[in-house]
């Protein structure tokens, strides 16, 4: 019994020691600017989309859409 309740001790200890060092991050984060004027230059043609598989003339149904 003792030795159950001494991993039970150990196992909860591992978990807390983990969440402490996960949850202790660095808050800087780096923030890319994507409308910074460097996409301004990229063209692209209806074959770009088709060659992505994207359905140039799907309709979709927004009558059920809120406004």
């Amino acid at each position: 019994m003792e030795i159950k309740l001494k991993f039970i001790k150990v196992r909860y200890l591992f978990i807390f020691i983990l969440l402490l060092i996960s949850c202790s991050g660095d808050n800087e984060k780096t923030e890319i600017d994507i409308f910074n004027d460097s996409y301004n230059d990229l063209n692209f043609s209806i074959d770009d989309f088709i060659n992505i598989n994207f359905k140039i003339n799907k309709e979709y149904d927004i009558s059920e859409l809120p406004d």
